[in-house]
């Protein structure tokens, strides 16, 4: 379970990834490889069961094995090479630092893998200036939890500051953290002491210049100083974008921000409805309907109730408007046209060289009437499952063929089909395949 957990997350993590020149971890059922975007061996299959890079540049790596029923990972280096012992539960990079995982506890290392302090903490962050803040209590209890201030050496230093929640993000210096006096959100400074007290019911991580707030009487927008920039009034706020923040006012009107001025964008008075703004869509789920805007409010699709929409690539989106098994999943271009062809399922994939790459499926399905919904519902055949590729013209790149398929870096697939599996292109060229033999 551990393992296809962790799979699972390589795929979701490497779908986003944008440098197709760094090495690639190739994940099998058992085994694990690195290569180069060539299909080069770095690391062969067989000395790690997984392996998963920690930042997008390609620079580090975490190789892990199954020992007893335990995984135990080793830090590695883009060529593979190891800069630590085989004995970390977890490792994540945070800026020029690994944060390392131990019996419960973290401690910190540097990129090469020399340990700056051993596992000691309940809690360890970066303050982005070199130094980090950590926890030494259980943050998850009821009872108050001190701060602590660490150097580069480990040298500890208490700050004074006693909290009841777990350690959030550092941006531009600052991170929200809930007081212990007196159950609100300030902000820490990189010492650790307090730079905006806390005064808030909420307070998140700050995106660029702004963060979101709340007060008794509702959501918001504050400086870096704590000032409000946007009244807290609103019932509810988005902002989870340096582009756009959307309040609901209390009569259901949605309104559009922009965060650095706070100058009212637009406004959509009937979003009596449910609204949801993330990843650049903007959909209001009405009675009747469910509506597409852009950042900009502007209405770009309309569909029937029951509907969905998805981000897709280069300006486009992704319709789904029927039960899961129906081919009811469309290509949306931002000026509104639809794709011709429909797929049961699809999902972005990458960009490459200005053209947009989906995944889809193809399964076998078998519709009823439910008496229970009022609907007609959908079962599947798990076993027939199929994946293929289109491009953003709705046009197919590979034929529904594969049992397996998801994006591994830009242009660079991960595939099964029979006992095949390995690394395709968009071509549908090998680039690199498991070699049983060596199993």
């Amino acid at each position: 379970m551990r393992k296809r957990l962790a799979t699972a997350l390589l795929a979701v993590a490497m779908l986003f990834s944008t440098a197709c020149a760094a090495p690639i971890a190739v994940n099998f059922e058992d085994t694990a490889a690195l290569i180069d975007e060539n299909g080069a061996e770095i690391v062969a299959p067989g000395a790690y069961d997984f392996i998963f890079a920690l930042g997008g540049d390609g620079a580090l790596f975490s190789g892990g094995s199954d020992v007893e029923g335990e995984y135990f990972y080793a830090l590695l280096n883009g060529e593979g090479e190891r800069l630590t012992q085989q004995a970390y539960d977890m490792f994540s990079q945070d800026g020029d630092v690994v944060i390392f995982s131990q019996d419960g506890r973290y401690g910190a290392m540097r990129a090469d893998g020399q340990v700056l302090f051993e596992a000691a903490y309940t809690q360890l962050v970066s303050n982005g200036e070199g130094g980090f803040l950590g926890l030494t209590t259980d943050c998850f209890d009821e009872e108050p939890d001190g701060l602590y201030s660490i150097d580069a050496q480990g040298n500890q230093t208490a700050t004074g500051v006693r909290t009841l929640g777990a350690l959030g993000r550092f941006e531009g210096g600052l991170m929200p953290l809930i007081s212990a006096e007196n159950n609100l959100y300030g902000y820490v400074d990189a010492s650790g002491q307090w730079a905006v007290r806390p005064q808030f019911v909420f307070a998140g991580t700050f995106i660029g210049e702004r963060a979101l707030a709340s007060l008794s009487t509702g959501y918001g927008l504050i400086d870096r100083t704590g000032n409000w920039v946007l009244t807290p009034k609103y019932v509810s706020l988005t902002y989870d974008d340096a582009s756009l923040a959307l309040a609901v006012e209390t009569d259901g009107a949605a309104v559009g921000f922009d965060p650095v001025t706070c100058a009212e964008k637009f406004r959509i008075d009937d979003a009596s409805g449910f609204v949801s703004v993330y990843d650049g869509l903007l959909q209001v789920y009405d009675v009747d309907a469910v509506r597409l805007y852009d950042y900009e409010g502007n209405l770009i699709h309309t569909a029937p109730a029951g509907a969905s929409y998805a981000a897709g690539l280069n300006g486009q989106y992704i319709l789904t408007d029927g039960p899961w098994g129906a081919a009811c999943c469309r290509l949306l271009n931002g000026d509104g046209t639809l794709s011709e062809q429909a797929w049961q399922s699809l999902f972005p994939l990458f960009a490459v060289d200005g053209t947009a790459y989906y995944g889809i499926m193809r399964f076998d399905a078998s519709a009823e009437y439910s008496e229970t919904l009022n609907e007609e519902t959908y079962t599947w055949d798990t076993d027939s499952v199929r994946y293929g590729v289109v491009n953003g013209a709705g046009e197919t790149v590979l034929e529904a063929e594969y049992e397996e398929l998801y994006a591994i870096s830009d242009g660079r697939l991960f595939v099964r089909r029979g006992g095949a599996q390995g690394v395709m292109d968009v071509s549908g060229n090998w680039i690199y395949q498991l070699d049983t033999a060596s199993e």
